[in-house]
């Protein structure tokens, strides 16, 4: 599924990851959902879409 993703951004549209995209992002499930989306867009725009063409390893990479 990470794989398939050609951006970084397309990653917020595959629901089955998006408990991992959270832990990547140091945030429980505990939030709002708005709190939710705000942080796991902040994670792409800062730190997988500078990443390039290797966001899908830097994503794995955080989640571990």
């Amino acid at each position: 599924m990470l794989l398939n993703a050609k951006i970084a951004e397309s990653l917020l549209k595959i629901s089955e990851i998006r408990t991992a995209l959270l832990s990547a992002s140091g945030l429980s499930d505990y939030f709002t959902e708005k709190d939710k989306n705000k942080v796991t867009l902040s994670l792409i725009k800062k730190f997988l879409e500078p990443a390039g063409k290797y966001f899908a390893d830097d994503a794995v990479y955080r989640y571990l």
